[in-house]
């Protein structure tokens, strides 16, 4: 299929992801080659309206994404391809939940040993992979404070003093993702 102008797909090697500006659309989409000459076409977003059913659909789901620069040609002439083949697909529904920002370091009253760490405490759209970056960046803010203890016993103000850090350390994450 290379000769399709179809770049890296004759080696197995194709992949586009397409994300796009949040405040513009919520919708994305992936296209990779897996193991065993699988092709699979994720078309992802918050509150899909589309039904995708047939290649047709994801053509107009293409179609109708609000996008900044337009999707490269080769991505039609895969559909393209992919229809006059005749393959049939199958396909999954993932729901994900809305993003949400429990913010702890605003409490009053917790535990002195409470803690919470990923999507505990904040959960975001998984295409963009954020979630890692926090998590990492929440045991580290554990790992300081725990270092940090001059004995065996925690501290009273250690889950405050986790949640204000941690604040400091993964909140900007969530105020840069809304404005985004």
């Amino acid at each position: 299929m290379s000769d399709q102008g179809i770049p890296g797909i004759k080696d197995g090697e194709f992949h586009y992801i397409y994300l796009p500006n949040p405040a513009i659309d919520t919708r994305s989409q992936d296209i990779w080659i897996l193991d065993g000459n699988i092709l699979t076409i994720s078309c992802c977003g918050y509150d899909l309206q589309e039904e995708i059913n047939e290649i047709e659909d994801i053509r107009q789901f293409f179609k109708n994404m609000v996008m900044e620069e337009p999707l490269q040609p080769y991505m039609y002439t895969l559909l393209d391809v992919l229809e006059s083949h005749g393959i049939h697909f199958s396909k999954s529904t993932l729901r994900c939940p809305n993003p949400a920002y429990v913010q702890y370091a605003k409490t009053q009253k917790l535990p002195s040993n409470f803690v919470g760490i990923g999507d505990a405490v904040m959960q975001f759209n998984p295409i963009r992979g954020q979630g890692t970056a926090k998590a990492s960046a929440e045991v580290i803010t554990l790992n300081t404070l725990l270092s940090q203890c001059k004995s065996t016993k925690i501290p009273q103000d250690f889950g405050k003093n986790f949640f204000k850090l941690q604040a400091t350390r993964t909140g900007p994450m969530w105020y840069g993702a809304l404005t985004k």
